[in-house]
């Protein structure tokens, strides 16, 4: 039986406080000209391969592709992402936010163990997205879709 973890009320109380710390220090950055790299990314999907590409069940597919593609190239095999997958699916469903956290933290680590910038490889690839031209994205996706991992462009989306 799976047990779900629980949180005290000061527990909850202290996270929302981070949150909405953490939630004015991007608005600061924001304010000063930081590099918002959600929105352009949001605004890229929804330009090239439509708003119903930023479904949620569509984005956690693309993701799982896109890490299993870097674990892949780290020289992990199929046999360890195996036992990784049933031991994650052991546990309690986590909470998205800190999952998210978890996901950016350990990106960090592994690019670091690269020798990577993951500042400079992310800038990198959004201009490398930006400069191809959108149709490259529409027939990769509508094959995506044919695997199963997103949408069918629709033909009205993709005239815009």
């Amino acid at each position: 039986m799976i047990q779900h973890r629980t949180r005290s009320s000061m527990d909850h109380s202290k996270y929302q406080e981070e949150i909405r710390s953490l939630q004015e220090e991007n608005m600061r950055l924001r304010a000063i000209g930081m590099i918002d790299w959600q929105t352009k990314m949001v605004s890229w999907v929804k330009t090239r391969l439509g708003s119903s590409a930023m479904d949620t069940h569509e984005r956690g597919m693309r993701f799982l592709e896109e890490s299993l593609e870097l674990v892949q190239a780290v020289g992990i095999t199929e046999e360890e992402i195996e036992k990784v997958r049933q031991y994650v699916f052991s546990k309690p469903i986590g909470r998205v936010v800190q999952e998210i956290g978890g996901v950016v933290t350990t990106l960090l680590t592994l690019a670091q163990s690269q020798d990577v910038d993951m500042n400079i490889a992310g800038l990198m690839e959004i201009d490398r997205i930006h400069a191809l031209p959108p149709e490259k994205f529409r027939k990769r996706q509508n094959l995506n879709a044919s695997l199963g991992i997103g949408a069918q462009i629709n033909t009205l989306e993709e005239k815009r």
